[in-house]
């Protein structure tokens, strides 16, 4: 919305308070015609030139002595593209002005952006080589909601913070500029008027290259190629693969003998992968190579996620020396600091005079171990900036697995610290939940999106399940999923309209010992999985062999069961692989949800705490999981298939001849899959082993 020309307008521009730009500067629709605006310090005449010709079409007047231009354009109703020729005390020159471009972030990044959704940020924020129309520069884009004004300063701003404030997008506190004065290799800064009215100085979070200690500017680069992951590097990361692993600091391992210098990448290509391979090693763990402002700290205070290292040489050069571990048969592994950054000035501390990526109370987001602050888990942004890190990394260096440095520093709240001196979380305990959903979320998207890549934790207390991959669940998922079971067997075995007829009970401790009372006591045996997933396994085998009844979908083991029991013996639902795969290109959850009005009345009910009304927001990530994250298992579009087959179940059970037909013959026909048919084809295909008669 463009905002007319007064002495107070202007002086809240240049005085950095204007968090729209674009509304005082570039061309503007008035009452008396187009009016093209400029604001160039040190400026002495401005000239406006139609691009489209090369033709000047006005000559704009200076109307503040800061450097503030503004001009009408005669005879023009249209606007068009256009440069300005400036002319300085000792120079002249005709760039493009970078207030007549459009917004630059699109709808839908800033949504995923804002819902903590965007796998890769960095495609958006940061710095960015571009073409807009026929003009080339370079998009900046930088997270800071709480800042007054934001300018982007470097070498082609003379570092003058006054020069090219940016765009504010109210809507996601995201502040953009498309720059034609900018180029690659440039360094630069985010000049912040902040929260408190102070200005601060800040590093790129999302910078490609950063300058080496002691300078810290960060300097424009390209994002570099992606490289895919190919089959054999996914199979030597297999867990049935073996694996040894070289730890390595690429700045002490050895050096030069003149100086004591470090080796460059290159060097490093030449000297530690022969030596690795050489000594028999399938893998390097590279101790973090992000820039960090300590060489002391060996890159685990990183400032710079994005940054490879310039102490070794150019990002390029890091890409050469993954690329030559790799033409060795050696995989590559880096050592990822999640869990805290250092207080330095010019990082993320207080990035807009707020604490945007760390926890405000010091109670939470400073650790007292390493005098490091802690990111904020539970902030979108956060989240998006730290586990679009590890895409980035696997995907434009072609890294092959992650090891997470100080888990147990970011599962627990009281970690390292005395009594009084932390906050417990929303339901009293001591573990950091919004740290284990990122653990769990960072895991299934590199699962997911990155199969074959592996992630290994540093962790100190046997907290179980932290690497766990897709197939396996998130373990914080699964056992939310468990309270909630045992909170709908509370619900259910205290309603006295059902008592003695329905009963839930969660057993926590199922074994051998159960197991031999529960399986031959069994009627039905549920057996789901999605289709194609092949994860139904051989549990269901020893219910159907002592006469239980299956329902399930067609994976698995419920596939060989049916082959040889027929499928008239049990009751299949849901979508077949072929089915499932077809529908994962359209899949909707939520249409399901808002169409089956029984579904949407049990979700429901998962969500807003019926079944725990203590914490009604416990469970709300189970139904985010379904209905806002893609329903990745396809829960949903098999739902009413489930309900109808069991429908059928009931009706059967009615009828206790047939029932008990059907049960004997399953275990009739359960034959193929006793042991001593097992054992029998084991001994001969596999063992080669001959029976002996006693």
């Amino acid at each position: 919305m463009s905002v007319a020309v007064t002495k107070k307008s202007v002086e809240k521009l240049i005085n950095g308070y204007e968090p729209d730009p674009f509304a005082l500067l570039g061309m503007h629709e008035t009452s008396v015609g187009l009016e093209v605006r400029a604001f160039l310090p040190d400026a002495v005449a401005v000239s406006v030139i139609d691009k489209k010709n090369g033709r000047k079409v006005a000559t704009l007047e200076r109307i503040h002595p800061s450097g503030f231009f503004c001009g009408a354009i005669p005879r023009r109703k249209r606007r068009f593209s256009y440069c300005l020729d400036i002319t300085w005390e000792n120079a002249q020159g005709v760039v493009d002005d970078p207030y007549q471009f459009g917004i630059l972030l699109q709808e839908m990044d800033i949504w995923f952006l804002a819902q903590g959704h965007h796998s890769r940020p960095y495609q958006c924020l940061g710095a960015h080589p571009a073409k807009l129309g026929d003009t080339d520069g370079i998009t900046f884009a930088v997270w800071a909601p709480n800042a007054k004004s934001v300018s982007v300063v470097g070498d082609f701003s003379f570092w003058d913070e006054r020069r090219f404030p940016m765009r504010l997008r109210r809507e996601s506190g995201m502040w953009e500029l498309f720059l034609p004065q900018a180029h690659l290799g440039d360094c630069y800064k985010y000049s912040i008027l902040d929260a408190n009215g102070e200005r601060r100085l800040k590093a790129d979070p999302y910078a490609f290259e950063t300058q080496i200690r002691p300078e810290t500017a960060s300097i424009i680069n390209t994002l570099p190629p992606i490289k895919p992951m190919p089959l054999s590097r996914q199979q030597t990361n297999q867990r049935n693969a073996p694996i040894s692993i070289y730890e390595v600091h690429l700045g002490s391992w050895r050096r030069h003998t003149d100086d004591q210098s470090w080796l460059s990448y290159c060097e490093l290509s030449e000297q530690l992968i022969p030596y690795v391979k050489e000594m028999g090693f399938t893998h390097i763990e590279l101790l973090p190579i992000n820039e960090h402002p300590f060489d002391g700290s060996w890159g685990y205070q990183p400032l710079g996620l994005y940054s490879p290292t310039r102490r070794f040489g150019s990002p390029m050069d890091f890409r050469d020396f993954i690329e030559a571990a790799h033409q060795a048969e050696i995989n590559v592994i880096l050592d990822w600091v999640p869990g805290h950054f250092p207080e330095d000035d010019y990082g993320l501390r207080n990035f807009d005079g707020t604490s945007l990526y760390e926890y405000a109370d010091r109670r939470e987001g400073f650790h007292p171990d390493w005098n490091t602050l802690i990111y904020n888990y539970g902030r979108n942004e956060v989240l998006n900036y730290l586990s679009g890190n590890l895409l980035y990394w696997h995907e434009h260096f072609a890294l092959d697995g992650f090891r997470f440095d100080a888990v147990a520093s970011m599962l627990y709240r009281d970690y390292s610290r005395k009594e009084g001196e932390w906050i417990p979380n929303k339901h009293g305990g001591r573990e950091n939940l919004e740290a284990i959903d990122f653990i769990s979320h960072t895991n299934k998207l590199l699962g997911e999106t990155c199969p074959g890549t592996i992630t290994i934790a540093e962790e100190s207390t046997d907290f179980p399940g932290v690497t766990l991959p897709k197939a396996a669940s998130a373990y914080y998922n699964a056992k939310k999923i468990i309270n909630l079971i045992n909170d709908i067997a509370s619900k259910i075995n205290n309603d006295e309209r059902i008592k003695n007829k329905l009963k839930v009970i969660f057993i926590p401790n199922y074994g051998v010992s159960l197991a031999q009372h529960i399986i031959p006591a069994a009627d039905l045996s549920e057996q789901i999985s999605l289709a194609g997933t092949e994860a139904s396994g051989t549990g269901n085998m020893k219910l159907a062999l002592n006469g239980a009844l299956t329902i399930g979908t067609l994976d698995g083991a419920n596939i060989e069961i049916g082959e040889h029991i027929g499928f008239d013996n049990m009751f299949i639902f849901g979508h077949n692989a072929q089915e499932v795969a077809e529908l994962r290109q359209r899949y909707s959850p939520r249409r399901y949800y808002d169409e089956d009005i029984e579904l949407h009345t049990a979700l429901n009910q998962i969500a807003n705490g019926f079944f725990n009304p203590t914490y009604p927001d416990k469970y709300k990530s189970i139904f985010d999981s379904l209905i806002e994250f893609g329903d990745h298992y396809q829960v949903l579009a098999d739902y009413r298939s489930y309900v109808d087959t069991q429908d059928s179940v009931d009706l059967l059970y009615q009828d206790e001849e047939a029932w008990l037909k059907k049960s004997a013959l399953t275990i009739c026909q359960m034959g193929y899959f006793s042991a001593d048919r097992s054992v029998t084809e084991y001994m001969q295909r596999i063992w080669k082993a001959s029976a002996i008669t006693l």
